[in-house]
């Protein structure tokens, strides 16, 4: 079995013809987080018959729905139901195993989805055996992991929400991020963020939650400590909440009444890169780095 990874940037590189002769190439197609042109082209391609085997994740509505093995569509159900975040009242395996129960057709779709929202190297290794797995029915003994949707992480250790102690500092400097945010490499930014704000009185702690729900549980938790909350700095681009829980978000935000700053994490680019460049972050990334998060009063950008 070979893997091939393309970014859409490298794929938008790559010709008609030779997009096409990569399609031709592979017996799968895997898309996670694709949007914009390359969701359309996708879309396209799979309309002319030319992407039999094709699962798409959290991408564009379009592409995400032409997901399909053998030619046959694989889900029938409402996209929105499949794409339900995990119920924080339950184990995530007993979520998993309800999400399965509730939609038996969509098994292979929604398993390739636990996978990808584990997010770590395991998981990863999981989603490429179930994905061959789908093409061969080979079994496999990979299961996906997934951690809760709402985490803390300060000095090295992670807590539930319930396991944490607000008490134990005068103040607290909260930095909002994704669930992604204890990988190597993602935490070693929050880490020197906190170093820099940690002191006898002053601490400093890593709000980890999933994007939508689990962001809006993440904010009215800092509301319930708001009298030791006294700063957010928030990692997470668009809006938190995502558009479903935007208002609602905001509305704690405006409970807190602490300034709310944004920080922008360098994924596109090296820190020499982005100091030479003469346009700073893309242009195509401000509108959901800097002005959406403006809607909800987190400002000041700064980039980390």
């Amino acid at each position: 079995m070979s893997v091939q990874v393309r970014t859409t940037e490298q794929w938008q590189d790559l010709s008609s013809d030779e997009q096409a002769t990569l399609l031709a190439q592979s017996d799968l197609v895997f898309a996670g987080g694709v949007f914009g042109e390359t969701a359309s082209q996708l879309v396209n391609y799979a309309m002319k018959g030319q992407l039999p085997n094709l699962i798409a994740l959290h991408s564009d509505k379009k592409l995400v729905l032409t997901s399909q093995l053998a030619g046959h569509s694989v889900l029938s159900s409402s996209l929105d139901a499949l794409m339900a975040h995990p119920n924080p009242d339950v184990s995530t395996e007993q979520w998993m195993a309800q999400m399965v129960a509730k939609h038996p057709k969509q098994d292979a779709w929604l398993t390739a989805r636990f996978f990808w929202l584990g997010r770590n190297s395991q998981n990863m290794q999981g989603l490429i055996a179930h994905l061959h797995h789908l093409l061969t029915n080979e079994a496999i003994t990979e299961k996906p992991e997934l951690v809760a949707q709402l985490r803390l992480y300060y000095q090295g250790k992670t807590y539930l929400p319930e396991q944490f102690d607000f008490s134990s500092k005068q103040s607290w400097v909260a930095l909002l991020d994704y669930e992604t945010g204890e990988r190597p490499g993602e935490k070693d930014l929050l880490e020197q963020i906190c170093q820099q704000v940690n002191n006898e009185n002053t601490g400093c702690v890593s709000v980890l939650t999933a994007w939508g729900e689990a962001s809006l549980d993440a904010v009215k938790l800092l509301a319930e400590h708001k009298k030791s909350i006294s700063s957010i700095v928030s990692l997470q681009n668009f809006v938190i909440g995502g558009a479903e829980h935007r208002q609602t978000v905001t509305e704690q935000l405006t409970e807190l009444n602490v300034p709310v700053l944004k920080a922008i994490r360098l994924t596109d680019s090296t820190k020499a890169e982005w100091l030479l460049s003469e346009a700073g972050i893309s242009w195509d990334s401000v509108h959901y780095r800097v002005a959406m998060p403006e809607l909800q009063g987190i400002s000041q950008p700064l980039v980390l």
